[in-house]
């Protein structure tokens, strides 16, 4: 009984969360009836709360609505070659989590040591990388120590996997990581 009670809350509180994002970031004008303006109007007073709540679960513009919701609104538009650029050094990052993990389920002695390493050596780089050097870290290293962090965190990788038998793989995502994390300070300032 219980937890049927709590399903139904769930399923309320998210019917509800779904009708306000999608009424309220619609990037259609919103009509008195609060339905999107390119969707047809079935009647001319406003709907009850549970036909609001479905029109946004079938509307079009719950996509939008989501997309907003999860997106930030000061992010900068990435343009030209400055965009090419942070778009590598996002792949480089996920390549470094990636490396961190392959390294660390190779040198892990055993099952349960190989599991726990290829799961926390890159959960502590991400905590790193969180903390220190991500654009929006609370306390944001100054430019030559979070280019040194960086550099660090890409040179443990490469010799993570180089001494986890990947030798070539260790030394393109060291030298890739470094040089993009470089080419971004000269091309993308304040990434």
């Amino acid at each position: 009984m219980v937890a049927r009670t709590l399903i139904g809350q769930k399923r309320a509180f998210v019917g509800d969360l779904q009708s306000t994002v999608a009424t309220a970031l619609c990037p259609y004008p919103a009509v008195e009836s609060r339905r999107c303006a390119h969707e047809p109007q079935a009647t001319p007073t406003r709907p009850s709360c549970d036909q609001r709540r479905r029109a946004a679960k079938t509307s079009s513009c719950w996509p939008f609505a989501y997309a907003a919701l999860v997106t930030s609104e000061h992010a900068p538009q990435m343009r030209g070659i400055a965009g090419v650029v942070l778009t590598v050094r996002f792949l480089t990052e996920l390549a470094l989590l990636a490396g961190l993990a392959v390294a660390g389920a190779r040198l892990g002695d055993g099952v349960v040591f190989a599991v726990l390493d290829a799961v926390l050596l890159p959960l502590a780089a991400a905590a790193l990388w969180a903390a220190f050097i991500a654009p929006r870290a609370r306390r944001r290293l100054t430019e030559p120590t979070r280019f040194a962090v960086e550099f660090a965190l890409f040179a443990t990788a490469g010799l993570a996997l180089a001494l986890s038998d990947w030798l070539v793989a260790g030394i393109v995502l060291a030298v890739a990581g470094i040089g993009i994390a470089a080419l971004t300070r000269a091309v993308a300032k304040d990434s």
